[in-house]
């Protein structure tokens, strides 16, 4: 009798252990990035980013040289059309304004039948140039020390809150580390060494970064769409043997 009880307890305290490790495993889906999630309108991510619009809009009344404003109460955001520049670019939001990771980034918001499906993040530090001045070169030195511990740190942060990653690829200057969750949306991170630096002796690298999370039911969507497109295209521009 003695024995059965302590294999009902336990396997009671293995019960408990197992499903307190299941909930402590549980990880985020993939929705999005910040404040605008996937399946998210145009105006919708502009709401959304509203307050920083308003605050770049004042700002850039002051600063008019800033190369890319199209007109008043646009200064947050330029607008790329579908198919304006490239066949295959879908209507795109995009904004240099934000600070990422303590740097100013280029993010693009990408978007099929008017839906958030794709968003963009990219960054990184210059190497400087030997004619620079000392104080500048250690500026921007300081600089890439910093982003790079940023970069550990959203690392572990987006282990942390995914799990482990689907894939791992590794070279000897990049990482490219890949999450997707259960409804196979996705999340890419990756981190690369383009830029190396010589000065005084020591060799500095200097981090870039690339960040991709997609929908996957969306971008199957677009993909269709191109594909549909690209096969009207060459019917209409290309002649074959049925043509004789």
């Amino acid at each position: 009798m003695k024995n059965r009880n302590i294999l009902a307890i336990f396997v009671g305290v293995s019960l408990v252990l197992f499903f307190a490790f299941k909930v402590l495993a549980q990880t985020s889906a993939i929705e999005g990035w910040d404040k605008a999630k996937f399946g998210m309108t145009p105006e919708e991510v502009r709401e959304a980013y509203s307050a920083e619009e308003k605050y770049f809009e004042e700002k850039y009344k002051i600063d008019s040289l800033f190369w890319f404003v199209q007109e008043e109460g646009e200064s947050l955001w330029l607008v790329v059309e579908e198919g304006k520049f490239l066949s295959w670019c879908p209507y795109t939001l995009t904004t240099p304004c934000l600070k990422v990771l303590g740097r100013e980034a280029c993010i693009n918001f990408r978007f099929v039948e008017n839906e958030l499906f794709r968003i963009e993040i990219m960054g990184g530090v210059v190497a400087p140039s030997k004619d620079w001045g000392r104080e500048r070169i250690l500026r921007r030195i300081s600089e890439a020390g910093e982003l790079q511990s940023n970069l550990w740190r959203l690392r572990r942060h987006l282990f942390n809150k995914y799990g482990e990653p689907f894939k791992i690829e590794k070279t000897e200057r990049e990482v490219i580390l890949t999450w997707k969750d259960d409804e196979g949306d996705s999340l890419i991170l990756e981190i690369f060494y383009d830029d190396k630096f010589e000065w005084q002796g020591m060799y500095y690298d200097f981090p870039g970064y690339y960040v991709i999370y997609s929908d996957k039911e969306r971008t199957e969507l677009w993909k269709k769409k191109i594909a549909k497109e690209k096969e009207g295209k060459e019917k209409l521009e290309g002649k074959g043997v049925d043509s004789f």
